[in-house]
């Protein structure tokens, strides 16, 4: 399979190489293709560009801070566009984050981060492009790890975390709760694949933000709700109780208001009963579904083997706080410790949607 390396600037070059020699290592069946290289002395340049654009399988952009503006990056992306399905297009981003890119065309595409979990999600990306020629999911993640240092080094990455959170499970940061819901897509595609034996729990005020976001080539939160039900997955989703919601909504707005309003059910609680329609469509059973009587502390998705953790501000719209990626370790972790305080225990204490919110 063809994976086509766009790139422009010094920089990016470097990167574009580095992935080039590294790419075959991880899955033999791809042969990465750069211009600087693989355009034969006296060749025509545009034909043989329109050529391999045409031919391939999988397009990766390296992006930094260096060439985000450039011209040739936008034409290259927009040649692929026009070649690839956007799920088959990559940004590779460098010292950028996904933020940068919300008025580019760029923005269309899946991006991912030149960190290791970054990295094996564009992997991971490829292998399935592969179709019935990919890697098991277990055999790509352990070559992807005999091989990552490699890169790391050429790219200058760090390799190594911090004692304390490679012991406690933490991987990743966000400034924003957007970044780390599309970094933990591929995981939900993955617990899909498992069918029976995957698990995805869901705590939220109301699942707003989980679907109004586009998650690139996953689709919208519908979309990737509706997956999880069809393959029978473990499905759990916690709502606060809108009769409490409105604490949720003074939290938001008492900056503006500047007093505490009066204690009664309005918008978040229409919310939150639209957002149960919304899952009732998607086919989700009564069952997988509870209100809690209180106001979540935090937004949370878990898989079997990470979670994302969106915390709330006591002030201020939630969705502008920072937010983390944890996955499960053999030790008593993070993801134990708010699996079982965040999902476990909140859900035995929760009740079954009454049936006027549910018809």
């Amino acid at each position: 399979m063809k994976v086509f390396i766009s790139w422009s600037g010094d920089r990016s070059r470097t990167t574009a190489k580095a992935l080039k020699e590294w790419l075959p290592r991880v899955i033999q069946a791809v042969k990465p293709w750069i211009s600087s290289e693989d355009i034969a002395a006296g060749a025509g340049w545009n034909r043989a560009l329109t050529s391999e654009l045409d031919e391939a399988n999988f397009g990766i952009i390296c992006l930094n801070k260096e060439n985000l503006s450039r011209p040739w990056v936008h034409f290259e992306a927009g040649a692929l566009a026009k070649s690839l399905e956007s799920c088959n297009v990559c940004p590779y981003l460098e010292g950028v984050e996904e933020r940068e890119l919300v008025s580019s065309p760029l923005s269309q595409f899946q991006s991912v981060k030149a960190t290791k979990p970054g990295t094996l999600s564009l992997v991971r990306s490829i292998n399935k492009a592969l179709n019935k020629g990919g890697l098991s999911d277990k055999l790509l993640t352990e070559t992807f790890n005999r091989w990552w240092r490699d890169l790391a080094r050429e790219l200058q990455l760090e390799v190594h975390s911090s004692p304390r959170p490679q012991k406690y499970g933490f991987e990743e940061i966000f400034v924003s709760r957007v970044g780390a819901l599309r970094e933990i897509a591929p995981a939900l595609d993955q617990e899909r694949e498992k069918k029976s034996k995957g698990r995805v729990w869901f705590v939220s005020t109301s699942l707003k933000g989980f679907f109004v976001l586009s998650l690139g080539r996953f689709g919208d939160g519908q979309e990737i709700m509706t997956r999880l039900v069809d393959s029978g997955v473990d499905l759990r989703i916690l709502l606060t109780d809108p009769a409490t919601a409105y604490i949720r909504e003074w939290m938001e707005d008492a900056q503006e208001r500047g007093h505490c309003p009066v204690l009664r059910e309005g918008e978040f609680a229409n919310e939150i009963r639209a957002n149960v329609r919304k899952i009732k469509k998607c086919h989700v059973a009564k069952s997988s579904l509870r209100y809690y009587p209180a106001p979540a502390p935090m937004a949370a998705i878990a898989t079997r083997d990470k979670m994302v953790l969106c915390p709330y501000t006591l002030q201020g719209k939630g969705h502008h706080t920072f937010a983390l990626i944890v996955r499960r370790t053999r030790e008593a972790d993070i993801f134990a410790q708010c699996l079982k305080y965040n999902f476990e225990e909140p859900w035995k204490r929760a009740f079954e949607v009454p049936d006027r919110d549910w018809s």
